[in-house]
Formats: C-alpha cells, sequence, structure tokens
C-alpha cells in the first residue's frame, strides 16, 4: 500500500499542523508513505527530517532545468499529435 501526502506546506497551521507530529514514524512493511512539500515554508521539510532523520528514507527531487522541461514539452506535443493522427 502506498499513500500519498501532496502538499505537505499547504496544510492549515491549525492546531500545529506543520509540526507533522501526527505523522506516523513506523509503518508496517507493506505500507510506503510518500510526501512532498516545498522546501522553505512553514518549516515543514525541516519537521519532516526531525521526525524522519535518515537520508535514506528520503529523496529530494530538484527542480528541472530549463533545458529538460523543453524536451519534455516537445515530447509531451509530439506524442498528442502522434495520437491524434492515429485518431484519424
Amino acid at each position: 500500500m502506498v499513500i500519498f501526502l501532496d502538499s505537505l506546506d499547504q496544510i492549515s497551521g491549525a492546531d500545529g499542523a506543520h509540526s507533522l507530529m501526527w505523522l506516523p514514524t513506523k509503518l508496517p512493511p507493506y505500507v510506503k508513505l510518500v510526501v512532498s512539500s516545498l522546501p522553505q515554508l512553514y518549516g515543514v521539510l525541516d519537521n519532516l527530517f526531525k521526525i524522519i532523520p535518515s537520508r535514506e528514507n528520503r529523496i529530494e527531487i530538484t527542480p528541472l532545468g530549463r533545458y529538460i522541461i523543453a524536451i519534455v514539452l516537445k515530447l509531451r506535443f509530439w506524442l498528442f499529435y502522434l495520437l491524434s493522427r492515429c485518431k484519424s
């Protein structure tokens, strides 16, 4: 089972939600938790790293460069173009 919690920085800070103390620190072996957050907002990532300090349990996804973004957009355009031609 995989649980995705996207944009933790966008949750309400009410009742200390940004502290992330509500996140489980231990999961059954068949459960994976994937979370995302912008790095600088409300200290969410800092709090997450305090709860789960092991670097082997996290992956940082850095911004794509302009070159990679251009390639992805071109590929998406050509894929859309090819699929539209196949339908006709």
